[in-house]
């Protein structure tokens, strides 16, 4: 099966899903650093070593990405509207010292970190 472009008749196409996973890199390294300074005081120096790791997304497979998953945006309301339900309780422990607030944040939490 071949593709082409169906504006410019072009060969020179791929799946969004291709793009996707071809813009996707893993990068690891390491950086080394080092310096010497000269003050009243004396000289000093120093050096500094870090490692870093990650994935690097180019412009086009951001593009070409997966919409969000219906659980993030789910998960994202729950958050909001717990919020929205925890915020007089903390105010009133803020205020005074109930013990009803108090339930209510740790209530608040444990929906929080269940995820």
């Amino acid at each position: 099966m071949s593709l082409s472009c169906a504006t410019c008749k072009s060969t020179n196409v791929q799946k969004l899903s291709l793009a996707y996973q071809n813009g996707l890199s893993d990068i690891n390294g390491t950086q080394k650093t080092s310096g010497v300074g000269i003050s009243r005081r004396g000289l000093g120096f120093g050096s500094s070593r870090s490692k870093f790791n990650g994935t690097q997304q180019s412009a086009l497979s951001q593009k070409a990405s997966p919409p969000l998953k219906e659980r993030v945006i789910k998960n994202a309301f729950i958050h909001l509207a717990m919020a929205f339900i925890a915020t007089p309780f903390v105010a009133l422990l803020i205020f005074s010292n109930e013990i009803v607030s108090g339930v209510a944040i740790l209530l608040y939490l444990a929906f929080a970190i269940h995820d």
